[in-house]
């Protein structure tokens, strides 16, 4: 009890419960995570097929990853991807760092950073200012 008094914050306080009452309860769990997990977007883990390449020509598509018509592209969709992936798995951070050949995506899960994902490096002016879009900042500072 201390050790999940330790990881939550709360305070616990022990009762008797009949086990087929935790059964339940722990289905009802279940699917609403399950519930949750669809409503954001499935159960894909893998950030690896996302075509971060696509819509990088000239012209058609802003900084902040959105092309003329508004339509998402793959900046958008990947970051939102690296979002959802981190709601789902309970991450408490998560860390976009740039390099000098590569993007890399980190996620830290029960205190450990966690690679999950890498873009080219050549998107990081994008992703950098959807980032600062979604957060509402002015994408002209740097």
């Amino acid at each position: 009890m201390d050790e999940i008094k330790f990881h939550t914050n709360l305070v616990v306080e022990p009762i008797l419960v009949d086990e087929e009452q935790i059964r339940r309860t722990l289905e009802q769990w279940q699917t609403s995570q399950d519930t949750l997990g669809s409503a954001l977007g499935g159960g894909d883990d893998d950030m690896g097929d996302l075509d971060v390449s696509a819509g990088d020509e000239e012209g058609g598509t802003t900084d902040a990853g959105i092309d003329a018509k508004g339509d998402d592209t793959p900046v958008v969709k990947f970051i939102n991807k690296v979002l959802i992936d981190a709601i789902r798995k309970g991450a408490s951070d998560i860390h976009f760092e740039p390099y000098e050949d590569d993007y890399r995506v980190r996620l830290r899960i029960d205190g450990l950073l966690k690679n999950v994902a890498k873009a080219p490096v050549k998107l990081n002016q994008r992703i950098a200012a959807r980032l600062k879009v979604m957060a509402q900042l002015d994408i002209a500072e740097k």
